[in-house]
C-alpha cells in the first residue's frame, strides 16, 4: 500500500490474499481500478431485491391436521414408504467457467458467499465501462472490465426493465441510435451523446460522493440523503386471516415512511398515518428532528455545512419551502452554510434506496402480524439494530412515529428562535 501510495497510484493494488487463484504476475493498476469502481458501485448504487411485493400474508397457512389416536382405518405400508422416501430435487450444476472466464466459486451468493446479489439499474457492461472511464485515465480495456466483473463480482446484476422506470434521456439516445441503423456517422455522434449523458450524470454522483466523503470524517460537513419509501411495501394490518375472499374488496391503508441517513452520524425514519401529507412540512420535520439529535449529541452545529442530497421532485424537498428553511436556518446562525444536491431524474438511486430494498426484504420476512404504525416503528428498529451501516453507530439509528406535522411554510416567514421537532 505504502509502495503505491509512493508511486502515485490513485487505486489501492489488488489484496493477493484473497485471489482465489495464485497469479503468475502482479495484477496490473487497470484491474485494480476496475476491482474499485465495482466495489463502489455495489457499496452505494445496486439495490437489494428490487422486486418485493406487499402482501396481507406472505406466507402459506399450515393446513395439516394430526390424526386421531382412534383412527381405525387401514394404513397403507406401500403408501406409508412412499410418503417418508424424500424426494430427490434436481440439483443445478455450479458454472465454474462463463465464457471462458474462471469464476471464484467462494464469491457465489447461492454457495455461501460473503456477497448478497444486488442489482443496479437497467443497463448494460458498455454504459457501466463508459462511466468507468469518466474517472479512471488511463482506464482499463472493455476486455478486462469484463473480465474483472465475471470473475470477481458474480453477484453484481442488472435490474429487469420493467421493475423501475428509466431515464427519459437514456431510453431517447437508445431510441434514436437504433432508428440511424442505415446512418453510420448519425448513430456514431449519437452514440457520443449518449457516452456524454452518462459520464455527466456519473460526474454528478461523484459530487455526492465528495460530500459523503467528507461528513463521514464526522467534522464540520454533514451530508443528510432524505427520501422516502414506496407506500406499497407498508399496507396494514397483516394477517393470515386477510387473504379471506370476505376481505377482498377492502382496502388496506398504507404507513408513510421517510428516511433521512446522516452519513458517519446516525439513521433516522419517520413512520406516519396515511392521514399525514407526506410533503415538504413532513421532510422538514424528519431533518429537523435528525439535526436536534445531532445537537444533544455535542455536535456544534453553527459551525457545520449542511449538505441535502434529495429525490428530484418538487413534492418533498426540491421547492421554495426548502429553501426558505434553509435561509432562515444559516440567517438565525444555527447552521454556518446549507446547500442541497439533486441527482438526474432516473439516475438518483444511491444508498439510501439500498437500505429500503434491505427493509423491504426484511418486511416481508419478520412483519407478518404487523397490525399498526407503533408494530412497524418497532420492525424497523429491529432492522436498524441488525442491519449493516459500517459508517453509522448503532446507538444513533433511531425510529420515530410521527402523530403530525407543523406547517413550516408559514414557520419559515415568522421569526422564530427554536427550530426543534418531534421533543
Amino acid at each position: 500500500m505504502v509502495k503505491a501510495a509512493e508511486a502515485g497510484y490513485v487505486n489501492a493494488p489488488v489484496d493477493l490474499r484473497y485471489i482465489s487463484k495464485p497469479m503468475s504476475k502482479n495484477p496490473s493498476e487497470a484491474t485494480a481500478s476496475v476491482a474499485s469502481f465495482l466495489s463502489s458501485m455495489y457499496q452505494s448504487v445496486a439495490e437489494t431485491l428490487p422486486d418485493i411485493r406487499d402482501e396481507a400474508c406472505d406466507f402459506e397457512i399450515e393446513t395439516t391436521l394430526a390424526a386421531p389416536e382412534d383412527e381405525t382405518d387401514k394404513v397403507d405400508p406401500y403408501g406409508d414408504s412412499i410418503l417418508r422416501t424424500p424426494r430427490k430435487d434436481k440439483v443445478k450444476k455450479v458454472r465454474k467457467f462463463q465464457k471462458s472466464i474462471k469464476v471464484d466459486l467462494a464469491r457465489k451468493p447461492e454457495l455461501g458467499g460473503l456477497h448478497e446479489e444486488r442489482y443496479l439499474p437497467p443497463g448494460s457492461l458498455k454504459e457501466i465501462w463508459e462511466q468507468y472511464k469518466v474517472l479512471n485515465t488511463p482506464a482499463a480495456s472493455f476486455v478486462t472490465f469484463y473480465r474483472v466483473w465475471k470473475r470477481e463480482f458474480p453477484f453484481l446484476k442488472f435490474r429487469g426493465e420493467r421493475q423501475h422506470p428509466e431515464c427519459s434521456t437514456c431510453v431517447r439516445h437508445k431510441l434514436l441510435i437504433r432508428s440511424f441503423q442505415q446512418h453510420l456517422k448519425a448513430r456514431t455522434l449519437q452514440q457520443s451523446y449518449y457516452h456524454a449523458h452518462l459520464a455527466a450524470q456519473y460526474q454528478d454522483r461523484l459530487t455526492y460522493y465528495h460530500s459523503r466523503g467528507q461528513a463521514r470524517l464526522r467534522g464540520c460537513h454533514l451530508t443528510f440523503m432524505a427520501d422516502g419509501m414506496d407506500q406499497a411495501k407498508f399496507g396494514f394490518p397483516r394477517h393470515p386471516a386477510l387473504r379471506s375472499k370476505q376481505f377482498a374488496t377492502f382496502q388496506r391503508p398504507k404507513g408513510h415512511v421517510s428516511g433521512l441517513l446522516m452519513h458517519g452520524r446516525g439513521i433516522l425514519f419517520g413512520v406516519s398515518a396515511p392521514d399525514i401529507a407526506k410533503d415538504a412540512s413532513c421532510s422538514l420535520e424528519v431533518i429537523s428532528h435528525g439535526l436536534s439529535l445531532l445537537e444533544r449529541a455535542g455536535v456544534v452545529l453553527r459551525d457545520c455545512h449542511l449538505t441535502i442530497s434529495c429525490d428530484n421532485t418538487s413534492r418533498e424537498l426540491k421547492n421554495n419551502v426548502s429553501m426558505q428553511w434553509m435561509s432562515s436556518m444559516v440567517s438565525r446562525g444555527l447552521l454556518r452554510s446549507c446547500a442541497m444536491q439533486n441527482l438526474r431524474s432516473g439516475h438518483s438511486h444511491e444508498d439510501l434506496d439500498q437500505a429500503f430494498g434491505r427493509l423491504a426484504a426484511f418486511l416481508v420476512r419478520e412483519g407478518r402480524f404487523c397490525q399498526t404504525i407503533p408494530d412497524f416503528c418497532d420492525l424497523i428498529q429491529s432492522f436498524l439494530d441488525k442491519a449493516d451501516f459500517p459508517f453509522e453507530p448503532v446507538e444513533s439509528r433511531r425510529v420515530v412515529q410521527i402523530d403530525r406535522v407543523r406547517n413550516w411554510k408559514p414557520a419559515t416567514d415568522r421569526s422564530k428562535s427554536s427550530f426543534w421537532a418531534l421533543q
